[in-house]
């Protein structure tokens, strides 16, 4: 490769580009939100697209008319990847799995590191790993869409349900994709529920997912760690911020951060875990999936919804006048919304069952900004 155009310079983007020019390759960036012209595909031998980049954008179709390579980030760093490597997919539960088998891994004294969908891109993190350390990748549905290298020793498939559906189109299509993982893993792939391992968990163990800790305790004991490992990490570990994390009580009322509850299943789920009365902060970018399975999940918790974000409509159609809802036009106004449904007692919970990207950069984003909402009402 000897010319690249990188397509997206978001996190991902920005690291393909470094990791290029770092091996001498001619790189050039471009992205949408930039405004800048459209470069040429002439003498380009490769096209690199970030994770948000559909199939369907103009210069992917172009490059795959005139027959260039195009690979997305993770693949990009998969080709470079020397070390051993595990990889977790799946709708809900990748970043807490991701993150619980790399300590397991570290208390049976490897070193691991996660990377991938979590935050640190492939391309960065080859660079930075020393010899024989074990590579703990999280990947996303838009980044399978792309790779074909065989890089994993093992793998997991987590839940499947609807999401991501206005990139995919159908659950059949997503559900592919993310069955896609087993072509780049030369050893076994865990499906959630029918071949992970049976593991107890000790009831001092709270937040995590019995689900989530059996597929972490696979892929580490596949790679050596033992069943006394898996509960000394369990012990420790702390679940990843914006997971159903209670922020603060104040008087009456419990402010709860979800926002990377990003599918219609992980709000309900949230909702499961909490008592009753709950106001929900919901909506953001719509992912194409029916938010109906909310209608009976609901019934006798959820006071009423304050609605945020592209989605809002939507989301107030489908669940057809059964609840109280709000459409607001902020973050701070969804939550003045939520405390005032609940009349002085109960749980505001942001869990927005949407992507992020129509208001915010990310969901992390989202969520940090709940926070501060929060604890101004502290000072």
């Amino acid at each position: 490769m000897r010319r690249a155009l990188v397509v997206g310079l978001g996190s991902s983007g920005r690291s393909a580009l470094d990791f290029l020019q770092r091996r001498g390759v001619e790189a050039i960036g471009f992205d949408d939100r930039l405004k800048s012209p459209t470069p040429s595909l002439e003498g380009i031998d490769a096209l690199i697209v970030s994770p948000g980049v559909p199939p369907s954008h103009p210069l992917v179709l172009a490059a795959s008319l005139q027959k260039i390579e195009i690979i997305g980030e993770a693949e990009l760093g998969a080709r470079a990847l020397k070390n051993p490597a595990v990889g977790i997919t799946g709708t809900n539960g990748k970043t807490t799995t991701t993150l619980l088998t790399a300590a397991i891994l570290q208390e049976a004294g490897f070193l691991a590191r996660p990377l991938g969908n979590i935050g640190i891109p492939l391309t960065t993190g080859v660079d930075q790993l020393a010899p024989g350390e074990i590579a703990v990748i999280e990947l996303s549905s838009f980044q399978l869409e792309t790779m074909a290298h065989p890089c994993l020793a093992a793998s997991v498939i987590l839940n499947i349900t609807d999401d991501h559906l206005d990139r995919h189109g159908t659950f059949e299509a997503y559900k592919a994709v993310k069955m896609g993982i087993k072509n780049i893993t030369l050893g076994p792939t865990y499906l959630s529920q029918e071949e992970l391992p049976e593991v107890e968990l000790p009831p001092s163990v709270v937040g995590i997912d019995a689900e989530n800790a059996r597929a972490a305790y696979a892929l580490a004991s596949f790679l050596g760690a033992s069943l006394e490992d898996f509960y000394r990490a369990l012990a420790t570990f702390k679940r990843p911020a914006h997971r159903i994390e209670t922020i603060a009580s104040i008087g009456g009322v419990t402010y709860i951060n979800d926002s990377k509850g990003t599918t219609v299943i992980s709000v309900v789920k949230a909702v499961e875990k909490l008592p009753g009365p709950i106001a929900l902060i919901a909506g953001g970018k719509d992912k194409g999936g029916s938010y109906a399975p909310w209608r009976s999940a609901f019934k006798g918790k959820v006071v009423g919804l304050s609605l945020i974000g592209e989605a809002a409509c939507r989301i107030e159609e489908e669940l057809d006048g059964q609840f109280a809802i709000r459409h607001c036009t902020s973050l701070k106004e969804a939550v003045d919304s939520a405390e005032e449904m609940l009349k002085g007692f109960g749980s505001v919970l942001l869990s927005p069952g949407c992507a992020s990207y129509d208001m915010f950069e990310n969901y992390e984003e989202r969520g940090k900004m709940f926070r501060a909402l929060v604890e101004e009402r502290l000072r």
